[in-house]
């Protein structure tokens, strides 16, 4: 058998083997001091009442007998008989009957046994076999139907024991569970939520620890960004002046010149990119917004056919979603514009909603690229290999729990595709 692996199920499991172990124990110890005592007990009372039967016998006539025999059964319930007859056979072995048939034969010279009969009624025989034989039958019904009710009373304590088991288990591994859910999180984004863990004090513990992790690992990643926008903008301003200077190289150093040029744009290019890698926490930390992200898309649509560009946008019936609006914008202004500059000028933006989710797809018309299996990501050309337009794309995935897809699509060009989980709870 596999051990559980969850807590719950390892808190349960133990708590169940804790209790069969000591439903055992106490089951052992009644045995050993009740059962085992009260049978020898039994016995020895046998023996007394043995004892003086026989005196009785030895000493009345059949009419002292019969009479003896009446008041029995008037006052006492029980048999009288003055014969030698089997009224049953050996009673169940169960402790009980066990320690009172070996209290019985430790001086067999006394003919004592002690016989179950079933018919006419539950009886219990104490019968003398040596001479003056005699049998005394004895009501048996609630001594037989005792152990019914023992076991009646140890499945209800085993199934309430059961019931108590799950739910100290469940109230033990409940704090941590919502730990973990919360710090799945606080994985995604830092800002996302504050953990107030309920349940015992290290549970707490944890939690406080959590939180205090969460704003040192906020503060450095302040710190950084803070470090990388700032040297961003300080190099900004030599390459102005290198790129006046390159400006004004004489004509026969038109190579050098361009050269130079295409150089100082793709470090300007890089350093762009690094500037809006720190502005993501901006968006970070913008409310986030439920509903149906068509308005967004169709404002996005238009500021680029406003610049002239050839941008489709083909609308389908799309659920609502849960999103960050200026993030969601910073990931389709990254997509589409790798496509205008890679993809001949010409980029599709297609909406709709696929089975349990909404993609939205940004397509061109360029060459394409290597199939996904290659390990490369076709669509996303980054300039010489800096890769923070496609850094930032994901990072913006990622926080919205969304799955992105790269790939080629059937009329060639590369087709990005950002699948959207639908939301139907409050914002």
């Amino acid at each position: 058998m596999r051990f559980p692996k969850t807590l719950f199920g390892r808190v349960f499991a133990l708590l169940m083997v804790m209790m069969v172990f000591n439903f055992a124990v106490l089951f052992a110890l009644l045995v050993l001091f009740v059962l085992f005592p009260a049978g020898h007990h039994y016995g020895y009372l046998s023996k007394t009442i043995g004892v003086l039967v026989e005196e009785i016998a030895q000493q009345s006539d059949d009419e002292s007998k019969r009479r003896l025999t009446e008041r029995l059964k008037q006052r006492a319930g029980v048999t009288m008989a003055w014969d030698a007859e089997e009224r049953g056979s050996a009673p169940p072995r169960r402790p009980f009957f066990i320690a009172w048939q070996r209290a019985l034969q430790e001086n067999p010279k006394d003919g004592l046994v002690i016989l179950y009969q079933r018919d006419r009624g539950h009886t219990l025989w104490l019968q003398h076999r040596t001479f003056p034989v005699f049998s005394l039958g004895f009501p048996a019904e609630n001594l037989l139907g005792m152990p019914f009710f023992m076991l009646l009373a140890l499945l209800i304590a085993l199934a309430l024991s059961t019931i108590a088991a799950f739910w100290t288990a469940r109230r033990l591994s409940r704090p941590l569970q919502t730990l973990a859910e919360t710090a799945s999180r606080l994985g995604l984004d830092l800002r996302s939520v504050e953990i107030h863990p309920d349940g015992p004090e290290e549970i707490r513990a944890v939690g406080q620890a959590l939180n205090r992790l969460r704003f040192n690992l906020d503060h450095l990643i302040r710190e950084q960004e803070f470090l990388l926008a700032g040297i961003s903008h300080d190099l900004c301003t030599p390459l102005a002046r290198l790129r006046l200077s390159v400006e004004m190289l004489g004509a026969d150093s038109d190579d050098l010149g361009d050269g130079m040029k295409e150089d100082i744009e793709e470090i300007n290019l890089i350093l762009q990119h690094f500037i809006e890698l720190t502005r993501f926490n901006i968006e970070e930390t913008e409310p986030w917004e439920a509903g149906d992200i068509t308005p967004l898309l169709i404002d996005v649509a238009q500021k680029y056919r406003r610049a002239d560009v050839d941008l489709k946008l083909l609308l389908g019936k799309i659920p609502p979603v849960r999103y960050k609006p200026l993030a969601l914008r910073r990931l389709l202004y990254n997509l589409i514009d790798n496509g205008i500059k890679h993809g001949g000028g010409s980029v599709s933006v297609t909406a709709a909603a696929v089975w349990d989710r909404v993609d939205v797809c940004v397509a061109d018309l360029g060459p394409g690229g290597p199939e996904p299996e290659t390990g490369r990501n076709p669509g996303m050309k980054e300039s010489r290999g800096s890769g923070l337009g496609l850094q930032i794309v994901r990072r913006i995935a990622e926080l919205h729990g969304a799955e992105l897809k790269f790939g080629n699509g059937p009329q060639g060009g590369a087709e990005i595709v950002l699948s959207l989980k639908p939301y139907a709870g409050q914002p």
